[in-house]
């Protein structure tokens, strides 16, 4: 292994567990609940795109800020 290598997993052992975030899956359900709707024209195509990027951003945020906020479920 190279010096490259053995950084790079650092890092990546200090981010949270992807899947035991609690927030991720609920953002998850809502973005794919909101996707059905529009897909069925209920949600116009406008709004679709503005939750669905303020959706991504609050689930970044809350997924690498949960441990230092202090956020439980």
């Amino acid at each position: 292994m190279n010096i490259a290598t053995l950084k790079t997993a650092e890092i990546f052992k200090k981010l949270p567990h992807l899947f035991k975030s609690k927030f991720i899956f609920f953002f998850l359900g809502f973005w794919l609940m909101l996707t059905a709707f529009h897909y069925v024209d209920i949600v116009p195509s406008d709004d679709y795109l503005i939750i669905s990027k303020a959706l991504g951003i609050l689930a970044l945020i809350t997924y690498f800020f949960e441990r230092k906020i202090g956020i439980t479920l």
